[in-house]
């Protein structure tokens, strides 16, 4: 059995149907998940990087969840990748503390996967900046899992909340399933 940490970039997880819905699931699906809530365990932005470390030492999976923003992961995640990532632990001459783990990406749009490819990209070009975040930190990159159209605001119309929700169950059924498979 594999330790997973999924590492959670969403800035207001409380007010996101759909990535909510991927980490309940998720910590439901794969067994022994340990979900991290960097926003919420870190408000003030103050990231404790060890506390961090240990967690990402002890793991054999690591997945980056996240909501799309600007083609990116949101600020939240990057600020906690500048952290913990630090020269001497993920890279650098002494820095193999990740080697050999495996990172997958698992992200949500708002925009459907159709809006993309009409301008002129996959999903999986969204992806590059992981590959090579896995490759420096001496990681193997193992993949990735997107769902497209995923989009609920509060106080919504419940159609749109109940397929915000089954999107989001189903993009964890995937997640688990490329994560049972490593």
């Amino acid at each position: 059995m594999n330790n997973v940490l999924i590492v959670c970039g969403h800035p207001d997880l409380h007010s996101s149907v759909a990535n909510r819905t991927v980490l309940e699931e998720a910590r439901r699906l794969v067994a022994g998940a340990v979900v991290d809530p960097v926003a919420d365990l870190y408000p003030d932005g103050a990231i404790d990087v060890a506390a961090e470390q240990e967690k990402l030492m002890q793991a054999d999976i690591v997945v980056l969840q996240y909501p799309l923003y600007w083609y990116g992961m949101p600020s939240v995640l990057q600020r906690w990748l500048e952290a913990v990532f630090q020269h001497g632990f993920s890279h650098g001459r002494t820095g193999d503390k990740l080697r050999g783990k495996k990172l997958v990406a698992s992200f949500t749009m708002a925009a459907p996967e159709s809006q993309c490819e009409a301008q002129g990209f996959a999903p999986d070009q969204l992806v590059d900046t992981q590959k090579r975040i896995a490759r420096y930190a001496g990681m193997q990159w193992a993949g990735f899992v997107a769902t497209g159209g995923i989009f609920h605001l509060p106080g919504g119309d419940d159609a749109t909340l109940e397929q915000a929700k089954a999107l989001g169950s189903d993009h964890a059924a995937r997640l688990a399933r490329l994560v049972e498979a490593l």
